[in-house]
């Protein structure tokens, strides 16, 4: 089979490249150093029947990068109750210190191969690409360092222990659109019971000490 030239690739590829970078996240890489990180609210807890936001950040990071792909869910562990689900239209790519958005080579996302949609199992896909298809340098940590910022609603009934997590199709492209290795940190939150929920709890102990007093 006759070789294709540079030239005759070139358009092809950056016509289907946003498809690319969702494949790739199913390839299992190598890492070199790259480590996308789920952040969740600080001390690590979350109130019931509230919201819950979370920070994909890329750390140590040493490639330029052209785009990513981010899916994040959630995950309830064993002993948990409630539900914990996605919330689309809050999700955002955290532009005010998101890797494209900061950089001085491209700081605007491309209008239509960037975007936020559902992912399986209940998750959050982000797919982000540079508006001008360059490489933008290697985050920088507190600056440029946030890839995206995932949203979701806890239920009033929740309780326990969630993990939030990152699936496939997650992915870093680089120049010429090659697939950068990277590794994964997932982040565990605990839901606090509503006041209301603890107060109908405790009424309940005390009425069930009561019965047990005029039974005795």
């Amino acid at each position: 089979m006759a070789c294709e030239s540079n030239a005759t690739r070139r358009p092809v590829v950056r016509r289907v490249w946003p498809w690319m970078v969702i494949v790739l996240g199913m390839m299992p890489l190598a890492s070199i150093g790259e480590t996308i990180s789920v952040v969740g609210p600080e001390g690590g807890e979350v109130d019931a029947g509230g919201p819950l936001s979370a920070l994909i950040l890329l750390s140590d990071s040493t490639e330029a990068l052209v785009g990513y792909s981010v899916a994040v869910r959630v995950v309830p562990l064993e002993g948990s109750t409630g539900t914990i689900t996605r919330d689309i239209e809050a999700s955002n790519f955290a532009m005010a210190r998101n890797l494209i958005g900061q950089s001085e080579v491209s700081a605007s996302l491309h209008p239509t191969f960037s975007f936020v949609g559902p992912a399986a199992d209940g998750g959050i896909f982000f797919n982000a690409v540079t508006q001008s298809l360059m490489t933008v340098p290697a985050a920088a940590s507190g600056l440029s360092d946030a890839l995206a910022e995932a949203w979701f609603n806890v239920s009033g009934d929740a309780t326990g222990q969630f993990r939030i997590e990152l699936i496939s199709p997650t992915a870093l492209a680089g120049e010429g659109f090659e697939p950068i290795g990277f590794d994964t940190v997932a982040t565990t939150v605990t839901v606090v019971p509503e006041p209301a929920t603890i107060l109908l709890a405790g009424c309940g102990i005390i009425s069930l000490l009561r019965h047990r007093r005029k039974q005795a």
